[in-house]
Parts: C-alpha cells; structure tokens; sequence
C-alpha cells in the first residue's frame, strides 16, 4: 500500500500538469474562437444585406437589357453600366472574402457556395445587354431568373415570384 502511495504522489504533478494544460488550451482556442468567428459572420451578413439591397435595386434593369446598337452613341447607359460595375463589385468582394474565410462558420454558407454566388452575381453584371443587334431572347431572360433565384437560394433571401 505504502508503495502505491509513493507511485501516486510522484505521478500526481505529471498528471494535474496534463490536464492544467489541457483546460488551459481549451479555454485559449474558445475564446479565440469566439473573438474571430463572430468577426466573419458579422462580414458575411454585410455582404448579404448588400446583395440584397442591390438585387432590389438594379432588377429593374438586368431583367429589362438593351442593345446598344440602339442606343446614342452605342454605349451603354450610365444607369445600365454603374449597375454592372456595383454587381461585378459584389461579385469580387464576396470572392475575397470566400477565399479568406475560415473553412467552416456556423450560419455561413461554404467556401464553395460562396464562390458559386460570386459567379452568379457574374452572370446578372453580365445581363444587362442583349448581344449587338439582337431582341432578347426567353432563354437569355431564364439565365438572369435562375442566375437571381440560384443567388437568393444561396444567401438565404426571398425568392421574387414572377
């Protein structure tokens, strides 16, 4: 018994210190956790209401494109072309921050399906003109329909019923 004794006090120092050391490390990367996770939600969340706002505000015009043969001067409106750019804008900071983001954030969409609405915020900056000399075409306006809808689906906002 008296050996088994001796053996314990001597272990006892190694083993509080595993486990000290081990509290310690847990209680360091939750509150790390907590300080960086947040900030990256709080970014997301940004992005998202600005897509929104955005998605509101130009569907007037991705969903109505023009050509520009028609137009003074065959260039494309400044309403029509600051839209495309605040678009392509959204695009590449959505992109950033995708490819910036932590691999996986609790009420954030993946890496993958952020990439994927960059894209599709691609696709609506690229819709705001018909190709030269042409009408529309219904498969042309089902590609800006979907390239919203697949973006609204994404971030999780309200899908437009037509």
């Amino acid at each position: 018994m008296e050996k088994i004794l001796i053996l314990l006090k001597e272990a006892i120092v190694p083993i509080a210190t595993c486990v000290l050391s081990g509290i310690i490390s847990y209680i360091v990367s939750v509150r790390t956790a907590n300080k960086w996770v947040p900030a990256y939600r709080k970014k997301y969340e940004e992005l998202r209401i600005e897509v929104a706002e955005s998605l509101t505000m130009y569907a007037n015009l991705y969903t109505n494109p023009i050509d520009i043969a028609k137009t003074e001067n065959h260039q494309l409106p400044q309403n029509y072309a600051e839209a495309s750019s605040k678009l392509r804008n959204l695009a590449s900071k959505l992109k950033a921050f995708s490819e910036t983001m932590p691999p996986r954030i609790r009420k954030v969409p993946s890496k993958e399906a952020i990439d994927d609405a960059s894209s599709c915020l691609i696709g609506l900056s690229n819709s705001f003109t018909t190709p030269y000399n042409s009408n529309i075409s219904d498969a042309e306006r089902r590609n800006t329909y979907k390239y919203e809808n697949d973006l609204r689906q994404i971030l999780r906002l309200p899908l437009v019923k037509r």
